[in-house]
């Protein structure tokens, strides 16, 4: 498709302000769990973007557009590591439970209705399924969210933020054989940093993804709350979020 990237992505690489606090998060925190992430930094095998107030949707089709160029990229450069940032407004406080409702209102915008069938090529549609996850033109995503008030150490960043990865990226460290000693080296760094493994990884893995993406501890009863929404809604309600804006401007 030759994607050119959204005024939103940083390109060649993010100013100086956002780099350092990514820096800080991974690169100077020694004890730092995911292993992974640290040579993504190192190598620079990222894009990163940013995208307003978080929670709010309204920049969901510039972030649309850029994970769809992430996919491309992807698949030119075949990095099992790539990762995609999007970045967002700091907030004063934003607690766990407000965190996970803006995760996903933020990922339920990401797609529509009309777009189900293209994105959801072969994954379940149902978002209380716990095989679901956010699918993109065909491709399934696995999203980290980070917050400065997470209860895990290793998901407390300055601002909120969103981290994607394909899933395919992990299918094809576990063909190599590489992705069980990843987890395995991931885990036991956590351990050391927090006393514990996250529980919701520990108990749901690969078996229940969606659960896991705010890094909230959620029980065996939680709803995945990921709406598919039509997309005159979607439209509406960013006419409406810009005219908000306008006037608290004014």
């Amino acid at each position: 498709m030759n994607l050119q990237p959204s005024p939103n992505l940083f390109s060649p690489a993010p100013p100086d302000e956002f780099l350092a606090e990514m820096h800080d998060f991974i690169l100077q925190n020694k004890g730092y769990p995911c292993v992974a992430a640290i040579k993504t930094m190192q190598q620079k095998d990222y894009l990163c973007g940013y995208y307003g107030r978080f929670g709010m949707a309204d920049s969901w089709k510039s972030l649309r557009h850029d994970l769809q160029l992430y996919i491309e990229r992807q698949k030119e450069t075949g990095s099992d590591y790539f990762t995609f940032w999007a970045l967002f407004e700091k907030e004063d406080y934003i607690s766990e439970d407000d965190f996970e409702a803006g995760l996903w209102k933020e990922l339920s915008h990401l797609t529509s209705e009309e777009e189900k069938s293209r994105d959801w090529l072969k994954d379940s549609t149902d978002p209380q399924d716990p095989k679901f996850t956010l699918n993109i033109a065909g491709e399934s995503f696995f999203v980290v969210g980070l917050h400065p008030h997470s209860s895990r150490i290793a998901r407390r960043f300055s601002r909120p933020a969103l981290i994607f990865n394909l899933r395919r990226q992990f299918d094809s460290l576990r063909a190599a054989n590489r992705f069980d000693h990843l987890k395995a080296v991931i885990r036991k760094r956590e351990i050391s940093l927090q006393g514990d493994v996250n529980p919701m990884v520990l108990k749901h893995d690969d078996k229940w993804e969606s659960i896991q993406f705010s890094g909230k501890v959620n029980s065996d009863n939680w709803q995945c709350p990921f709406k598919f929404i039509k997309r005159k809604y979607k439209e509406l309600s960013e006419g409406i979020s810009a005219s908000e804006e306008k006037k608290s401007n004014a």
